[in-house]
C-alpha cells in the first residue's frame, strides 16, 4: 500500500511538473502572472525614456537640473531559467539652470549587459540571481550589481518583486571604489548616481482588469558606504501603470510611472525628500521565436 501510495505521490509530482512546463511556453497574457525569466526563445525589445527633475534653492536663486534619458535594449529567454539582456543604445541629456546662466550637455546613459538565472520556481514563488555589468558616462562610472531577485505572487491577483541587490562602483577616472545596496540607475549629473533600483525593493502590481495593471513602488537602499552610513539610507516612493496589447498576436507591455527616487533619506533633517523626481515611460514587446 505504501509502495502505491509513493508511486501516486511520483506521478502527480509528474503531471503538475508537466504542466508548469507546459504553462512555460508561453507568456501569459496578465501581467501578475509573468515568471521571473523569458520562456525558451522569447525575445523581448524594449525601449524607455525618462525625466529626471531636481530644483534647490542656491544663494538668491535657484538650481535646476533635468535631464532626459533615453534607452533601447533587449532581453533573450536562453531557456525557461536563463534570460540574458543587454541595453547598449543609452544616451542622457542633462540641464542645469541657475539664475541666467544654463549649461546642456549629452552623455552616453547607462550600458547594461545583464543575465538573471532562476533555480527556483514554484506556482506561489520564483527566485533566481542575476549578475550585471554596466557603464554610466554622466559620472564615468563601471559598476557590477549581484542581486537575488524574488518573485511572489499572489493568486492572480497581484505579484511582489522583491530581492535582495548589491553593487559594487569603480571610477574610470579618478576617485575611490565605493559600494551601494542598490541597483544602478539613471544618473542626473551633479546631483545622484544611483536611480530608484532600492537594494531591497518592494514592488506590488495589481491586475486591475485584464489587461491593465497598477502598483506601488518602494523599498529600502543604501547609496554609499563611504562616510556615514545611515546618512546614505534611503527609501524610493512612487507608482507605476500600464496595460497589454495583444493576445495571439506577440504581446507588448506599455508601462508609465512617477517616483520619488529618494523620498526619505538619512541625511535629511526635514522629510520627504522631494526635490528630485522621476516620470518614466517604458514599452516592451515580446516574440516566440
Amino acid at each position: 500500500m505504501r509502495k502505491l501510495v509513493c508511486a501516486g505521490m511520483v506521478l502527480g509530482a509528474m503531471a503538475v511538473a508537466s504542466t508548469a512546463s507546459a504553462d512555460e511556453s508561453k507568456l501569459p497574457l496578465r501581467y501578475t502572472d509573468r515568471p521571473l525569466t523569458l520562456p525558451k526563445m522569447t525575445l523581448a525589445p524594449e525601449f524607455g525614456i525618462a525625466l529626471d527633475h531636481f530644483e534647490t534653492p542656491l544663494f538668491n536663486t535657484a538650481l535646476a537640473v533635468n535631464a532626459v534619458g533615453l534607452n533601447l535594449g533587449a532581453a533573450f529567454g536562453v531557456i525557461d531559467d536563463l534570460t540574458v539582456d543587454i541595453t547598449p543604445l543609452t544616451m542622457l541629456i542633462g540641464r542645469s539652470d541657475a539664475g541666467n546662466a544654463s549649461q546642456t550637455k549629452v552623455f552616453y546613459g547607462t550600458f547594461r549587459l545583464g543575465a538573471t538565472y532562476r533555480f527556483l520556481h514554484t506556482e506561489v514563488a520564483d527566485i533566481g540571481a542575476r549578475a550585471e555589468f554596466g557603464a554610466t558616462g554622466a559620472n564615468d562610472t563601471i559598476h557590477l550589481t549581484g542581486m537575488i531577485p524574488v518573485l511572489l505572487r499572489l493568486g492572480h491577483i497581484a505579484r511582489i518583486d522583491t530581492g535582495f541587490a548589491f553593487s559594487g562602483l569603480f571610477p574610470t577616472k579618478g576617485g575611490k571604489v565605493d559600494g551601494a545596496m542598490g541597483t544602478v540607475g539613471a544618473a542626473v549629473p551633479g546631483v545622484a548616481s544611483l536611480g530608484e533600483g532600492a537594494g531591497i525593493p518592494v514592488n506590488v502590481t495589481f491586475q486591475i482588469a485584464d489587461p491593465f495593471y497598477a502598483g506601488l513602488d518602494t523599498g529600502f537602499g543604501i547609496a554609499s558606504f563611504r562616510g556615514t552610513v545611515s546618512n546614505n539610507c534611503f527609501m524610493p516612493l512612487g507608482f507605476h501603470a500600464g496595460g497589454t496589447i495583444g493576445g495571439d498576436k506577440p504581446l507588448a507591455d506599455i508601462t508609465g510611472s512617477f517616483s520619488f527616487p529618494y523620498f526619505l533619506v538619512g541625511a535629511d533633517s526635514k522629510p520627504p525628500f522631494s526635490n528630485l523626481w522621476q516620470v518614466g515611460l517604458d514599452a516592451r514587446a515580446y516574440f516566440q521565436l
